[in-house]
């Protein structure tokens, strides 16, 4: 979804997502909470190409001070019930400040 505001724009993005690549981005998650964006922004650059850089994150927060928050919701497993394989529901808001640089 996407909101328009005075002064914010609010998105909120959500996709379903196998256990194993929750817990990388979770881990991504609190490296950027705990730590500085702008140092992890430039230690991301050096590593583009895996595929998991999150550099569309990081440059929301260094070039337009987004604010984001996240939510991770288990999901049952649609397909087979006794799976031992969860999944989740990852969602990610961003408020993007605007008319304020």
């Amino acid at each position: 979804t996407l909101r328009l505001y005075d002064d914010t724009i609010v998105i909120v993005a959500s996709n379903p997502a196998p256990a194993e690549r929750v817990a990388c981005y979770r881990d991504f998650v609190q490296e950027l909470v705990a730590g500085d964006a702008a140092d992890l922004y430039f230690r991301q650059l050096e590593q583009t190409g895996n595929g998991k850089s999150q550099m569309g994150i990081l440059t929301m927060i260094n070039d337009y001070q987004a604010r984001l928050g996240w939510g991770f919701t288990p999901l049952p497993n649609a397909t087979d019930p006794r799976s031992d394989s969860e999944d989740w529901l990852v969602t990610v808001m961003v408020h993007l400040p605007v008319g304020q640089r």
